[in-house]
């Protein structure tokens, strides 16, 4: 004979993958992402509040680096997931002249970048930089 049936609600793994996708949604990189995207394809005071509410979103990253990487002394999860930041600012700077941040205003931030970018693991996979900039560059408004 079984035992009581215990009502759970959903199904254990099916909780545990929504609060890991609620918290991953929550995490800084796609705010980011969203002001980014938004900062390069809008003009005048809708653009400026996006460019801030990113710097806004930088400041926070950088008081989270923990030495030379996220994580520490290696490349983590959240050194890949921040890649945004390493490599696809410097090309939007380059492309749509957007300035989200210098290395005064963030050097930790700004140290990490060129770290990671430099790291022969993420050589290997990051897209070629001339054609991430023509990419950006079409997709201007």
């Amino acid at each position: 004979m079984r035992g009581p049936k215990l009502d759970f609600g959903p199904s254990s793994s099916k909780r545990r993958a929504e609060t890991r996708h609620d918290k991953f949604r929550a995490l800084p990189h796609l705010q980011l992402e969203a002001a980014v995207r938004t900062a390069h394809r809008t003009q005048g005071g809708e653009q400026e509040k996006a460019i801030k509410d990113v710097q806004e979103g930088l400041k926070i990253l950088e008081e989270e680096l923990k030495g030379k990487f996220f994580n520490g002394e290696k490349i983590g999860f959240f050194d890949v997931v921040a890649c945004l930041i390493a490599f696809r600012l410097s090309v939007l700077r380059e492309a749509a002249g957007l300035k989200f941040y210098d290395p005064e205003m963030l050097p930790a931030l700004s140290s990490w970048a060129e770290e990671f970018t430099k790291a022969e693991v993420v050589k290997e996979v990051l897209p070629p930089r001339d054609e991430l900039l023509a990419t950006i560059k079409s997709r201007r408004p």
